[in-house]
């Protein structure tokens, strides 16, 4: 993708109207799925982990292209880029918030129209007395016609991606 491509990809995403809420996580309406995993991250310090999970690293460790002006900040728009062969499926989202802390490091961000679900997902490292762990959580719905036509391809491709950010997590 050209720098010129990336720029305009983010400034559409930057137009996209409203976000779905953080609440998704407290009260998901009905039609939307809600999943939580999580692994162990063994040998990393917390810093580092987080820093390349606020500096999207980890997202394109985990195979897709990442457009953003700098590292997750609430407020702020992305493009994450899901592979689907020599292209890519342009995913926008933007950041609802961003938690950095001495335990706990991460973010959540909401789907933004032109996504292929409409939800919210986190990503989080969390200290523990064992090391870190590594989770995410997801609140969401298929947002395109194409999987809400068939949804177990939609719950597929998450399910597909989710295990590229563990195994990316566990590979840091």
């Amino acid at each position: 993708m050209s720098p010129r491509t990336r720029a305009r990809a983010l400034e559409r995403a930057r137009a996209s109207g409203p976000v779905p809420p953080a609440s998704l996580f407290a009260d998901p309406p009905a039609g939307y799925g809600r999943f939580s995993v999580s692994t162990e991250v063994a040998g990393v310090p917390l810093a580092d982990a987080g820093a390349a999970l606020l500096g999207w690293s980890l997202h394109r460790a985990a195979g897709l292209r990442v457009v953003a002006a700098g590292p997750a900040r609430a407020g702020e728009t992305v493009v994450v880029g899901v592979p689907l062969g020599p292209l890519a499926w342009a995913a926008p989202c933007r950041v609802l918030a961003v938690v950095d802390g001495p335990d706990e490091v991460g973010f959540t961000y909401a789907t933004l129209p032109g996504h292929p679900e409409h939800g919210i997902e986190s990503f989080r490292f969390l200290a523990t007395p064992g090391g870190l762990l590594f989770v995410v959580e997801a609140v969401s719905r298929p947002s395109l016609a194409v999987a809400r036509v068939v949804p177990a391809f939609a719950d597929a491709a998450q399910r597909f991606v989710t295990h590229r950010y563990l195994a990316a997590a566990r590979a840091l």
